[in-house]
């Protein structure tokens, strides 16, 4: 919670990159494991999802005050809501996984992965990338994590 908004644009804009470069391994990925899919489908998912998502919120800010009115007499500050549940569906794994850790990052989020089980080491493998990312940009070596062996009723 106590990342500046630099520091967090930086982690957004290495991680986003990171998931963009490796969206055509990932949709191999994605439609190999799940047999959902096509492939061609997938890699503009996941472009979509790291690419677009980083150009729409790379200028928002998400730390500290917001806005004040002096009329109401309100502040508007961002803060961090805490550790998120990431529900990953197995017709969309990489781009979710992306899309959703991208988000936690630019809000100083944590995020733990439910991955479907037909699709885990895909979800896994996209979560994996965004971190390593992170991690390398100076985020904190377990903002982002996953369930290894997950199950529909864990889900639950």
């Amino acid at each position: 919670a106590s990342f500046t908004q630099e520091q967090v644009d930086k982690i957004f804009r290495a991680a986003a990159l990171a998931a963009a470069d490796a969206r055509i391994p990932l949709a191999k990925m994605a439609v190999a494991e799940s047999g959902m899919g096509i492939v061609e489908d997938k890699v503009i998912k996941n472009h979509f999802a790291s690419e677009y998502i980083y150009n729409a919120y790379k200028d928002e800010k998400t730390c500290g005050v917001l806005s004040e009115d002096d009329t109401f007499g309100t502040i508007t500050i961002a803060e961090p809501i805490g550790i998120i549940c990431g529900i990953v569906p197995t017709t969309n794994p990489t781009s979710t996984a992306i899309f959703k850790s991208l988000i936690s990052l630019k809000t100083r989020n944590a995020i733990i992965f439910s991955p479907h089980p037909r699709a885990k080491e895909a979800t896994n493998k996209a979560a994996d990338i965004v971190l390593q990312a992170a991690i390398a940009a100076g985020a904190p070596k377990d903002l982002i994590g996953w369930i290894d062996q997950p199950s529909v009723e864990l889900s639950n």
